[in-house]
Parts: structure tokens; C-alpha cells; sequence
């Protein structure tokens, strides 16, 4: 997998006090970094924590892979949030970080697998945590001197957080739990914490999840590990607390298109052991970082860069140059992994992949690339293509002088569903894209092809389209250059999508309607006929000047059950069951500019727990019982000055498509059915989808699955997802948020529960 970064060292592992070992080593990178940065290397590889691979020697002490019973394995890794200088695109800049790197170690784990980390928690005090009053306490408040942490891990797994009730307390268990809260030292040593999160393995996995009719095991792809400490996620996040996690071995997304009809399994395998060997893999970190006080341009020749991390700096960027030596420009090709937003202060926006500004990735004679890419910015949206150099690529161009993107995976799963047995052979088609809208924390596998003869070397830009989100004004930027070497050889192996198959067809049964006792503190879940609305409200500055943010959550019930209309005219939110307050009348004409949501800070307690029994504010909760809990119906509205990321914690979910709002939801869906729609090509913007067409024989007749999905600034563009939770693992307390984490810091999250009603039986 090409040449593991040697910015994992092994040389500050435990037992050191205070990071001197760590800074030591990082400093002794800087000036190979430094010489190297301005030349495009090859882009370097996060060393890979497998049961299937050898444990690299710079993860000694870092990586431990256990035996267990049959096949499985435990994955561990441990990981110390530091407070140290790093190596960052060339510069030498203290931030807070994994093990004395910006580029964290990739866990690879096998369904089945258990992943574990050992978390400690070494970060300095933090001089930027906000004072709060007791109303607007967030899970980070307290003495600065604490500066918590704490672990999603993992993002995009359907695993359990395994914190469910009893007790009240959420913050003791130990699977992806969020609501751990890690402070930083006590009495000179650090506080520690052991996450241990079971993968489901074969006939492990309720696919009704997925909307299959078995059971699978969990999907194959690429999620990720990241601080989730509400109040500075976006700090910590942007400083390096992050790193992928891939569920199957690197290439298990790749799969031959098998049309032999029949199919011929043998030659269907034979083709997909060809293409797998004719596949390089590359991990691509995309990171963002705001710095100042830099000693030189990223394009000056000097081999000591240094600078100071402002974690502060992620706001709206007027204009974004390149000083070129004797003036500014505002060119974007010469934007390579960076821009200055401020041209009277020594400041920049470096964009990463792996650490590295502007790295090669070289893509051999004969060879193709499998891009596992995951954008582990902690507020950047990319609106992604790749470029042939010396064109006129522009946002809005026509795609002739671009490489299309064939995508096998997003966000962590085959966009597809899983497939019955019987029908295992029958490819499913992978599918092309000119362009990617990547969210912050979306992830993608990208096929690139270099097995059709050309007898020139072909260098394409993998760059980020200039975008304006109304809150947030991206620049374009040069992110890397992807070489094609001259081939001869031709290949004739179509992709296809490599679906999950079901294993077995078992009798599924929703659970008996019966009495049960409603948790204290929630609000109740759906009933038939009935969708859950969410709106994030905008609020006023607070005292460091951002915006905050809020959710509100209803109930819609229908006014006139089963007769489509105007969703806004045929359903009115619950009043008693409504998280959030409304100024007057709920009803129409705007409903939605009546409402004030709630903001995840006024769930939190004086001693940082989270309040379940309601004391507060009640909260939503999903009844477990496969009737209501399934293809639930979710309108997300965003009547905001700005884009915002939806993603909620251990599910996947898909637009809905016009047949399912017409005809089993009862909703009149608005028209069109994505924001380019009307629009002449090419569109200047991305296409923002609010809900599936009805379309056949294309890929995109295959449901497309997410974690994370954009919600356009636009009241009167909701956007309809259906999700849902049918699975043991989804058992829990756990969050959907925005993940633009400069809004979740600042509100824009909210506490949701999963219950069993098998646990919770009561005769009345």
C-alpha cells in the first residue's frame, strides 16, 4: 500500500511525561518536510492497524491485534490526545493531536472484528474554552485547565454505544458513546477511558437497517474516529483528533461486473481477482487548518516553516489569495492546498490530504486507483472534481476536460441494497460523477481508471470547486495532482457494485403492539400516518461573536389521513409532543418561522451529564418494534442563512423516493425534486437533491446511502429521508446533529434514545 508516513513515530509512547519525546521527533521531521512540501511529493500513507496486514513498526505499542474465537479478531489502538508541535503541510505548529501526528493511524477491521481504543487524555489546558451561564453549559465547560475529550468511534458504524438504560447516566459505556466526558490530567497523570465496540459479523445484522429481508453482516467501506467533545469538537477536530476506520480490507468494495448470462461465478471471481491486482489503494485525509503568525508563505523556499494553530479562524472568507512574490493573486491555480484570507496578517488556510500540501498520487502503466477519501475537515464543504491540467477548468464548466469519478462506496456503504441470495450474481452497476459535493465527514470510494491506452503522461487536478453556502464561502483550491502514467494494455472488466448479500431469510416479526411505560423523559415515537419534522433555528450571536444554533423537533399528524396535499397544509405538528417552543400558532402560513428549537446546550447539567428524565427539556426516543420504527419518514427544514450537514449516530439512511411521499406517506412532495432542476447546464452549483424520482433501469434506481447529507438554506426546500431502526445495536442514546462542527459546538445537536419495549413490559 506504498510507503507508511513516518509522522507515526513510536518513539513518544507511553509512559512519557509531558510530550517531550513527542516534540523532539516531530521537530527532527520538520526540515525533510519542509524541503520536500513545495515539490508535490508522493502522497504519503497513514500506517494501517489490520488483523490481515503486519503491524507496521512505527505502530509498535500503538497497534495490538488479538485472536478470538473462529475468524474474529480485536483491533486496538491506542491513541493519546496530546498537546504538542507537529509537522503540518511543511509547518512547525503546536496543535492537539494523536500521538505526536497530524495524520492518525487507519484502523482496518473485519465484520465480526471488535475495535477498541484506549483513550488518554494528555491535552493542555485550553485558554479559549467560553464562560457559560448554567442555562448554556456544554460538555467541554468547567475549568480550562480540564480540557475533556472524548472518541465518536465509530463514525458511520452501525454498532452499538452500548449506554442504554439503566442507568440515567449515558457517559459510562463504552461503545460509541459520545457522551463520555475525558478530562485532561488529575494529580499529573491522565485520565483514561476503554472503548470496545463489537463490528456485527455474518448473520449478525438486522437488514431490515438497510431495508433488506435477512441478515447480513455490517457493510463493507470507509467511516472514521473523531473527537466529539460538544463545545470545542471543531477545535479538537481541525487540530488532528480524527482518523479513518475501514470496515473489510481495503479492497473489498472492488467487484467485476459479471455479465455472463448465465453468470459463471468462476470467471466472475477470476475477473475480480484481476481488477483487484490491477488496483492501488490510497487513503486521502482531507484536513483543514487555520494558521497565523507563520514565519514564511507556504510557497517560499525557507526550510524552517513555523506558525501558531487558530482553531478560531473557520469563518467566511471574503477573499482568498497567493502572495506570488511581488504582488497579490487571486488566480486560483496557484491555490495549491492553500489560500490567504488576510492580506495584512501573516495568516493562511492550509487544506491537507494526509498532512501534506499538494501531494502527487501516481497511478502506474496498466494500473487503476481506488481513492478511499474521507473529508476530516471540521467545517470545510469540497465540492470535489479532477481537473486535466492546463485546462480551463471552471465551477459550472462543461465535463469534457474532466475525469469521471466512479463511486463504490459513500459514506461508509455500497449504495445499494443488500441482495437475496437468489439473485447474488446479478450485478448491481456502479455508477459515474463528474463532480462529489463532500460534506465535512463524508466519506467515498473512487474508482479511477488507467487501463484505457493513451501514449502520454496525463496529470489531472484533484481540486475543491469554489463554493458559496451563504454562512460560508469556500474558496477553490488545488487539493492534489493525480498522474496517469502511459499504458498500452486495454481492460475489458466493467465495475459493479459489491452489494452485501444476505445470508439467510428468517421469518421477521415486528414486536406485539403491547402496553409498555414510556422512558422517563422522552417524547413519544410515531404513529401510523405520522413523520417526524426537524428544523434548525438560528439564533443570536453569542459573547465570542458566532452564531448559535438550535433543533426543533414535532410530530406531524395528518389533518385528513391518506389524502396527498401540501404537507405544510395537511399536517400539524403535535403541540404536547414538540421539542422546541413556537411564538404564536404552530399552524399555517409559517409554521416554521415560529419555532424556536433547542439548543444541546440546555440538555446539560451543572456537573456536564446529560439530562434523560426531562427535567429540562424531553427529548426524541424511537420505539424499537420494527412496525414504527421502520422507513420512518424525516423532513428536514432549514429556513437559516447558511448550509448545514444533517447526520445522525448509528444508522444509515436514503432520500425518499416521489412514489413513497405520494402514496404511503401522503405527502405532495414540492417540485422539482433538486435544486438545478430549471436550471441550463452546466449547473453553478451543486445539485442539491430533496427527494428521489421514481427511476428505473439507472443507477440511481438503487437507493444511495448516507450519514451525512447537505440541507439547503431554502424553507420551502425540505429535504425527505427515510430511515430505519430495526437493529439490537441501534439500542441506545446517542445525537443528530449538524456536522459543520463550529454549529454543533454552538448548539446545533440534539439527544435522541433508541429503547427495547421487550424490556420495558407492563400489564394495565
Amino acid at each position: 500500500m506504498g510507503s507508511v508516513v513516518a509522522a507515526a513515530p513510536s518513539p513518544f509512547l507511553w509512559g512519557v511525561s509531558g510530550g517531550a519525546c513527542i516534540v523532539a521527533f516531530a521537530l527532527g521531521l520538520l526540515i525533510q518536510a519542509a524541503r520536500a512540501e513545495d515539490s508535490s511529493p508522493e502522497l504519503i500513507q497513514p500506517a494501517v492497524c489490520s488483523p490481515v496486514k503486519p503491524i507496521p513498526p512505527e505502530l509498535k505499542g500503538i497497534c495490538e491485534v488479538t485472536k478470538l474465537a473462529g475468524t474474529r479478531h480485536k483491533v486496538k489502538v491506542n491513541l493519546t490526545a496530546t498537546t504538542v508541535v507537529i509537522n503540518v503541510g511543511g509547518y512547525a505548529v503546536e496543535t492537539e493531536n494523536y500521538n505526536g501526528a497530524y495524520l492518525s493511524p487507519v484502523i482496518e477491521a473485519i465484520p465480526g472484528d471488535t475495535v477498541a481504543a484506549h483513550l488518554e487524555n494528555w491535552l493542555k489546558g485550553n485558554p479559549l474554552l467560553p464562560g457559560a451561564t448554567i442555562d448554556h453549559l456544554t460538555m467541554a465547560e468547567g475549568s480550562a485547565g480540564e480540557n475533556p475529550t472524548n472518541l465518536h468511534y465509530f463514525h458511520g458504524g452501525i454498532v452499538t454505544p452500548n449506554n442504554a438504560r439503566p442507568p440515567i447516566d449515558a457517559s459510562q459505556g463504552n461503545g460509541d458513546n459520545i457522551y463520555v466526558r475525558l478530562k485532561n490530567r488529575e494529580a499529573g497523570k491522565p485520565n483514561s477511558f476503554d472503548y470496545n465496540v463489537p463490528i456485527p459479523g455474518e448473520k449478525q445484522l438486522d437488514a431490515r437497517v438497510l431495508e433488506g429481508a435477512g441478515l447480513i453482516a455490517h457493510p463493507n467501506g470507509l467511516d472514521w474516529y473523531h473527537s466529539h467533545m460538544h463545545g470545542i469538537s471543531s477545535d479538537q477536530v481541525m487540530g488532528g483528533l480524527a482518523g479513518l476506520l475501514s470496515v473489510g480490507e481495503d479492497k473489498a468494495s472492488v467487484r467485476a461486473k459479471c455479465a455472463q448470462v448465465p453468470p459463471d461465478p468462476a470467471k466472475c471471481d477470476e475477473d475480480t481477482e484481476d481488477l483487484k491486482k490491477r488496483t492501488i489503494v490510497r487513503y486521502a485525509l482531507l484536513q483543514e487548518i487555520s494558521l497565523d503568525e507563520i514565519s514564511a508563505l507556504p510557497g517560499d523556499a525557507a526550510q524552517h516553516k513555523t506558525a501558531h494553530w487558530a482553531p478560531r479562524k473557520r469563518g467566511y472568507i471574503e477573499s482568498c489569495d497567493v502572495w506570488n512574490g511581488s504582488q497579490w493573486n487571486s488566480d486560483p491555480k496557484l491555490r495549491k492546498g492553500f489560500c490567504q484570507p488576510n492580506k495584512d496578517e501573516k495568516s493562511a488556510l492550509l487544506f491537507t490530504l494526509n498532512g501534506q500540501r499538494f501531494p502527487t498520487i501516481t497511478v502506474g502503466d496498466n494500473q487503476n486507483l481506488l481513492l478511499r477519501i474521507g473529508n476530516l475537515s471540521a467545517n470545510v464543504t469540497h465540492w470535489l472534481e479532477l481537473c486535466k491540467e492546463n485546462t480551463p477548468c471552471k465551477t459550472g464548466q462543461t465535463p469534457a476536460q474532466t475525469l469521471p469519478l466512479t463511486i463504490l462506496s459513500l459514506d461508509g456503504v455500497v449504495p445499494a441494497k443488500p441482495i437475496d441470495p437468489r439473485h447474488a450474481g446479478i450485478p448491481v452497476d456502479a455508477f459515474d460523477v463528474n463532480d462529489l459535493l463532500f460534506m465535512s465527514a463524508s466519506r467515498a470510494e473512487i474508482y479511477v481508471r488507467n487501463d484505457t491506452p493513451h501514449s502520454n503522461e496525463q496529470v489531472y487536478f484533484l481540486r475543491t470547486k469554489g463554493l458559496d453556502v451563504g454562512s460560508d464561502l469556500w474558496p477553490e483550491i488545488q487539493l492534489a495532482r493525480v498522474v496517469l502514467k502511459p499504458t498500452k494494455a486495454v481492460s475489458g472488466i466493467a465495475l459493479a457494485l459489491n452489494a452485501p448479500i444476505e445470508q439467510i431469510r428468517p421469518s421477521l416479526f415486528a414486536v406485539p403492539k403491547q402496553k409498555v411505560l414510556l422512558p422517563e423523559g422522552c417524547v413519544r415515537d410515531l404513529e401510523e400516518g405520522e413523520h417526524r419534522r426537524v428544523t434548525f433555528t438560528e439564533g443570536p450571536d453569542n459573547p465570542a461573536g458566532e452564531t448559535t444554533w438550535s433543533i426543533g423537533t414535532e410530530i406531524m399528524h395528518p389533518k385528513s389521513p391518506g389524502v396527498p396535499g401540501d404537507e405544510r397544509l395537511d399536517f400539524v405538528p403535535v403541540e404536547s409532543e414538540t421539542i422546541g417552543t413556537y411564538s404564536g400558532s404552530p399552524s399555517p402560513p409559517n409554521p416554521l418561522g415560529r419555532l424556536k428549537g433547542i439548543g444541546f446546550e440546555e440538555y446539560v447539567n451543572v456537573d456536564h451529564s446529560i439530562d434523560w428524565v426531562g427535567e429540562r427539556h424531553k427529548h426524541a426516543c424511537i420505539r424499537l418494534d420494527h412496525k414504527s420504527s421502520h422507513k420512518q419518514l424525516w423532513v428536514l427544514y432549514n429556513p437559516t442563512s447558511g448550509l448545514h450537514n444533517f447526520h445522525i449516530h448509528q444508522i444509515k439512511f436514503r432520500l425518499a423516493t416521489r412514489n413513497e411521499l405520494e402514496n404511503k406517506y401522503h405527502i405532495k412532495p414540492p417540485t422539482p425534486s433538486h435544486t438545478c432542476e430549471g436550471i441550463p447546464p452546466p449547473c453553478p452549483q451543486p445539485d442539491y437533491k430533496l427527494y428521489e424520482e421514481d427511476l428505473t433501469g439507472t443507477a440511481e434506481s438503487h437507493p444511495v446511502w448516507h450519514d451525512t447529507i447537505p440541507i439547503p438554506n431554502d424553507d420551502k426546500k425540505p429535504v425527505f429521508l427515510v430511515m430505519s431502526f430495526d437493529a439490537k445495536q441501534q439500542i441506545g442514546r446517542f445525537v443528530y446533529h449538524c456536522h459543520i462542527l463550529k454549529h454543533e459546538d454552538n448548539g446545533l445537536m440534539a439527544p435522541i434514545e433508541v429503547w427495547d419495549p421487550l424490556a420495558t413490559r407492563v400489564d394495565r
